[in-house]
């Protein structure tokens, strides 16, 4: 409920903004015969004299002489927001009812009426500002003024915000937005805006920071689009800080807040600087950068201290007391929060402020004060809400129900307090003494456990170790045996190269020893395959069982093949081409059944 505070803060500056305009008034309910009254010099004399201010009669009376009267209104409208808003709430009461009572013309009252509502809500009198706001509602629809009956809403509905009934509050908002969005116009641009913030405003007070975001996001988007509105800008981005503050997102709302801050500096959006500095100390704290933030905190309330601003100044109070709250200086929490209860005209945030309190005496122990503290709390909240607006009541209720009884339980045992300590010495002493002896024996435990599972660790490595010995042999018996078979091969093709150069060697004339290179006769062949069977037994039998219609001459290349012979050594040693070679490969792979992706070479040798 502290974020009640939030809401009264800007409403004060959504005035001022409204108040400081130097343009005519808006002209969307007047007829085309009354809007031929105004134009760029309009009432300029009495204005640059500052007769508006003083000789605000004499000018009543040129509007009534000169001004037909649908025109009234807006004529005293213009005069309105050109009144330094200095000179005080006594002034302008006495402006309006010279007004009143010179003009007597309903349309001005209706006016006059809004204003006087508008004034009650700044003072937190709600139900005056709802009268006044209601009676100059039913005005400007008697006179179909329907956008100036569009801005009573939006006042009635603060109001109804401000008092707790967000569901009212919230149709008169949602009905204004609808109309407003029927009737998109430069006149209904500041409208539409304050509609989306206020809309905003419900989201944070009734805890809802999801929609408060939404909204306000839709506030900035929407006075991003429009052209000279730098101030909205800066407006709506503090509403979205606000929100994400809510949401607990201060990373969010100090990158918002800084670009807000840019804004400011680019375009010299000067009013409410106070509001920026606020939103940023109440940031850096949440984020821990406590110097920072006491610093903004300071130049916050340093510009308020002059002002009549009692939301605001309650508001700076208030997070100066959650800043020493953060920071543990509770005493100072404590004054901070003290001085914004009796500043503050928002009951609501009242009632916050006496909860935080309450909180802060029970955690220091001092019950009897949390209790009163917790009691104003409950009837200041009580008195703002009722059961069936807020269902927060009942837990409230259920709290100072708890806290009550804690009071006085601690109370009643104050005189056992001895005894409990006794007991509770005793029951430590037993507590530590059996806990000891638990760990003790747990420890023993453990160390039994841990001694087993290393012997279990050591037998699984011996097994490992034995596993890899296992496998290790087996790799190399293997290699061995590969190694045996190559130099086996080895020595067979040497065998048959060795008899085919003593062949050579020993031939007479050069044209027969040219032939005996080239050709490895059948005797040759039949020799060379006895020494390969000796080495290999059994060799060529299994390959005639696994492939019976394989010929000599492919059983020849299969064995030139197994010692590794490769195509031209065969061509020469048998006297055959390389075409002849291939051709006799190509029968072997069929009588071998490979399929093209497989290799000849690996599977003789692997065979």
């Amino acid at each position: 409920m502290k974020h009640f505070l939030f809401v009264i803060a800007t409403i004060s500056l959504l005035l001022q903004v409204s108040c400081n305009t130097t343009e005519l008034p808006q002209v969307d309910d007047i007829d085309q015969e009354a809007s031929k009254a105004f134009g760029p010099n309009w009432f300029q004399a009495e204005l640059n004299a500052n007769l508006h201010v003083s000789a605000p009669a004499y000018c009543f009376q040129q509007i009534k002489k000169t001004m037909p009267a649908k025109a009234w209104r807006y004529s005293v409208e213009n005069l309105y927001y050109n009144i330094p808003v200095t000179l005080g709430a006594d002034f302008m009461e006495k402006w309006m009812n010279s007004a009143d009572s010179i003009l007597q013309d309903e349309n001005v009252h209706a006016f006059l009426l809004m204003i006087r509502g508008q004034n009650a809500l700044e003072k937190g009198a709600y139900d005056e500002a709802i009268q006044h706001l209601q009676e100059s509602y039913a005005l400007d629809v008697k006179y179909s003024q329907r956008f100036r009956a569009t801005d009573a809403k939006r006042y009635l509905a603060r109001c109804y915000l401000l008092k707790g009934e967000y569901p009212t509050a919230l149709d008169l908002l949602n009905n204004v937005h609808d109309f407003l969005t029927e009737h998109i116009g430069a006149a209904n641009q500041v409208r539409m805006f304050e509609t989306m913030v206020d809309i905003s405003r419900i989201g944070l007070v009734s805890n809802d920071p999801d929609k408060a975001l939404k909204w306000a996001l839709k506030a900035y988007d929407y006075c991003r689009k429009e052209d000279n509105t730098y101030g909205q800008m800066v407006l709506s981005s503090e509403f979205v800080a606000r929100a994400y503050l809510k949401l607990n997102r201060p990373d969010s709302s100090l990158i918002l807040l800084q670009s807000a801050q840019k804004i400011r500096d680019a375009y010299q959006v000067t009013y409410d600087s106070s509001n920026a500095h606020l939103l940023m100390g109440k940031t850096l704290c949440m984020l821990g950068k406590y110097p920072a933030a006491l610093q903004h905190l300071q130049v916050a309330e340093s510009s308020n201290a002059n002002s009549n601003n009692l939301f605001r100044i309650s508001e700076i109070w208030a997070a100066k007391g959650d800043y020493y709250f953060d920071i543990g200086s509770t005493e100072n929490a404590l004054s901070y929060y003290d001085k914004a209860i009796s500043t503050s005209p928002d009951t609501a945030f009242v009632g916050t402020l006496h909860y935080k309190m309450s909180d802060i005496f029970k955690r220091e122990g001092k019950f009897s004060q949390a209790l009163i503290h917790f009691e104003k709390g409950f009837l200041f909240t009580n008195a703002f809400f009722s059961a069936q607006k807020d269902r927060t009541i009942g837990k409230l209720e259920l709290s100072f129900a708890l806290l009550s009884e804690e009071a006085r339980v601690k109370l009643l045992t104050e005189k056992q307090k001895n005894h409990q300590i006794q007991l509770g010495l005793f029951i430590l002493i037993f507590i530590l003494t059996v806990g000891i002896a638990m760990l003790q024996l747990n420890r023993m435990r453990r160390r039994a456990i841990l001694l087993e599972k290393e012997k279990e660790l050591s037998d699984a490595l011996q097994v490992i170790h034995e596993q890899e010995l296992v496998i290790t042999t087996k790799k190399l018996n293997q290699k061995e045996s590969e190694l045996e078979e190559s130099n086996r091969l080895l020595k067979l093709k040497n065998i048959l190269i060795d008899n085919l150069e003593q062949k050579i060697s020993t031939s007479n004339s050069k044209g027969s020893t040219e032939k005996q290179l080239r050709l490895l006769t059948d005797e040759d062949w039949v020799a060379f395959k006895t020494v390969f069977e000796k080495q290999f037994p059994g060799y060529v039998s299994r390959l005639l069982d696994r492939f019976p219609g394989i010929t000599n001459a492919e059983i020849r290349q299969f064995i030139f093949i197994k010692i590794r012979l490769e195509s031209s050594e065969i061509s020469d040693i048998c006297g055959i081409s390389i075409n002849t070679v291939n051709q006799t490969r190509t029968r072997l792979r069929a009588k071998l059944r490979l399929q093209n992706n497989e290799n000849l070479k690996l599977f003789v040798h692997n065979f």
